[in-house]
């Protein structure tokens, strides 16, 4: 899953698609945090093709390709190895999920949800106007967080 260190990118997502007449949310995680629990590691990790980029953490365990062994593989948070454009203007993140089906904020026996290391911002629909003000008063526009072509596109479709 994606997911970006700009709350203003954030804003911007929630209400890309959004009806007037829609609650709308913002998760915030602590990335940190979630390696903490899942890895006893702090910071973040790089996940690419290099076997020697984290030598303490077996990273090949989220490749595709990989095949782990019987211990269950974790969710993670993970910084991009590649970056184009749009990574860059979206300041882009991602958490790679695990074995478990289980919604972030029920992993680790919901410990993130209950530390405040993962939280949901709900923007209710009375705010949706407040949001678009925001968006507009810092000038951010779908061009800011796609910047090529599709940026140039209203509402980025």
């Amino acid at each position: 899953m994606d997911w970006t260190e700009s709350f203003a990118c954030a804003v911007f997502f929630a209400q890309l698609n959004r009806r007037r007449d829609q609650d709308a949310a913002i998760w915030v995680l602590d990335g940190q945090a979630l390696n903490h629990r899942a890895l006893g590691e702090n910071g973040l990790l790089s996940l690419g093709d290099d076997d020697t980029q984290d030598a303490r953490v077996n990273t090949r365990l989220w490749h595709p390709k990989w095949v782990p062994d019987e211990k269950a593989v974790p969710t993670v948070a993970a910084f991009p190895v590649f970056a184009n454009s749009r990574m860059v203007a979206q300041r882009s993140m991602f958490t790679v999920f695990g074995d478990t089906f289980k919604p972030l904020d029920e992993q680790f026996g919901g410990v993130l949800a209950h530390d405040e290391r993962i939280v949901k911002i709900t923007l209710p629909s009375e705010l949706f106007d407040d949001a678009e003000e925001y968006l507009a008063s810092a000038g951010l526009t779908a061009f800011n967080f796609y910047p090529d072509l599709q940026g140039l596109i209203p509402n980025g479709t």
